[in-house]
């Protein structure tokens, strides 16, 4: 039978990563497209080779790290090594043209990656193989929040505007006040009154889209400014090790001084966290951490402030495709 050669060709839709800014404040975004993957051919005899080859590019406003790693494992996840051996594997970028494990892809930059892959030609039975060749693209990116917080003597006191910052990427970080009892609301309160933070990580991803993606990142990093302090934390033996975890990242706090019985400002709660493995999200999921806040009120009215960053991991799922390795007889 005449050797069957097919191409298989995928344009994908572009993946948007966008931040903006709420409330009166400026916004900005970025795009991450991968434009094709081919796969040639899907069907070879023992002891043939195929070539992959992938185009990614950065069409949006904000630079983006793409993640490649070693021989381009961390792009092509799944490579059958029982069943092919990588030859070569090459990539380059619109102003490195040599092989990294990740790169740093300014707007308007593109991605080539090309891998070889070779069949030995051993151990193919009489039916053949199957190989699925699975495909992801996994880039870093950054969150940024802020929610203004304001503190009235009283409901007489007359407030002034608050403002709030959130990123609306793939993983978006939503901070909302609770616990207030001024008529207009939170994040008004009044002084003794007792606030409350959460913290809401979504993962924007909905299932119908045709190219889902998992979001891995670490509790986010927090503080508070401007009078606002967060609240204390009873440190317990189910929680010290989340709350070291949380200590070791967050400033003005030491892991080394979190000790069972104590009582630490630190936010999130510890105790919203199992461990400290980084959290994921999965398509259209959310998760909630927590904090209570305090203040000194110090005049007729004050204004302090929440914040929080989050370095993340987006791993934008791009599909399996199939190669058919078919026995050679003599």
């Amino acid at each position: 039978m005449a050797r069957r050669r097919t191409v298989i060709i995928l344009l994908f839709a572009a993946f948007v990563v966008s931040g903006c800014a709420g409330n009166g404040g400026g916004g900005s975004s970025g795009a991450v497209t991968v434009d094709s993957l081919q796969v040639e051919p899907n069907e070879i005899f023992a002891g043939s080779n195929v070539r992959v080859t992938m185009g990614i590019s950065n069409t949006g406003e904000l630079p983006a790290e793409l993640l490649v790693g070693e021989e381009g494992e961390d792009i092509m996840v799944s490579p059958c090594r029982d069943i092919f051996d990588i030859e070569s594997f090459s990539a380059s970028t619109s102003n490195v043209s040599t092989t990294e494990s990740s790169y740093y892809l300014d707007p308007g930059y593109e991605t080539s990656l090309s891998w070889n892959l070779d069949q030995p030609g051993d151990s193919v039975p009489l039916n053949g193989l199957q190989c699925n060749l699975r495909f992801e693209v996994p880039f870093n990116y950054t969150v940024d929040a802020f929610q203004q917080v304001q503190i009235k003597e009283d409901s007489d006191v007359e407030g002034s505007e608050v403002f709030a910052q959130s990123s609306e990427g793939p993983l978006d970080i939503e901070i909302e006040m609770i616990g207030t009892s001024a008529p207009s609301g939170a994040p008004t309160f009044l002084e003794d009154d007792g606030g409350e933070a959460l913290i809401r990580l979504v993962n924007r991803q909905q299932e119908e889209s045709r190219f889902q993606g998992n979001i891995y990142l670490e509790p986010p990093v927090m503080s508070a400014r401007g009078g606002i302090e967060f609240g204390e934390v009873e440190i317990t033996e189910d929680n010290e090790e989340a709350a070291e975890f949380i200590a070791d990242r967050t400033p003005n706090l030491d892991a080394s001084d979190i000790e069972e019985g104590e009582n630490v400002r630190m936010c999130p709660d510890p105790s919203d966290l199992e461990d400290e493995a980084e959290l994921s999200l999965t398509d259209g999921e959310s998760t909630v951490l927590r904090c209570d806040i305090d203040w000194e009120l110090d005049g007729p009215s004050m204004q302090g402030e929440v914040y929080a960053s989050s370095d993340y991991t987006f791993v934008k799922r791009a599909g399996t495709q199939t190669v058919d390795v078919r026995y050679r007889g003599e």
